[in-house]
């Protein structure tokens, strides 16, 4: 997988793994050839074992890169809720006339003083 994968590339990759199980599951427990008995539950059982190990990293990856998504949500809206704030104690805190000078100022990133 590429370095920022998209949520579809990591549900296709986790599905490709679940069908290789149900592929694995269907294999037969045993085969008789001639005089000899080939028991196959050992290497199913270690195959199912790789493959959800596989699942369990793509799924542990996913959860630490949304988590990461949402803390820079969290973050960005803390960023303007405290801005937002700053900007009401800052407006109260002067007469009318300023205050419609500090509205037009910071509508436009402007710097006042």
């Amino acid at each position: 997988m590429k370095d920022d994968p998209h949520l579809s590339e990591f549900n296709t990759e986790i599905h490709k793994l679940q069908c290789q199980q149900e592929h694995i599951d269907r294999i037969v427990d045993s085969v008789t050839v001639g005089p000899l008995v080939l028991v196959t539950n050992k290497l199913k059982l270690g195959l199912n074992v790789e493959l959800k190990a596989w699942i369990t990293l793509y799924c542990r990856h996913l959860n630490q890169l949304y988590r990461d998504k949402m803390e820079e949500v969290f973050e960005f809206t803390e960023r303007q809720v405290r801005r937002n704030f700053d900007l009401t104690v800052l407006l109260n805190a002067f007469p009318l006339e300023a205050k419609s000078l500090l509205i037009v100022a910071s509508a436009f990133n402007l710097a006042v003083g």
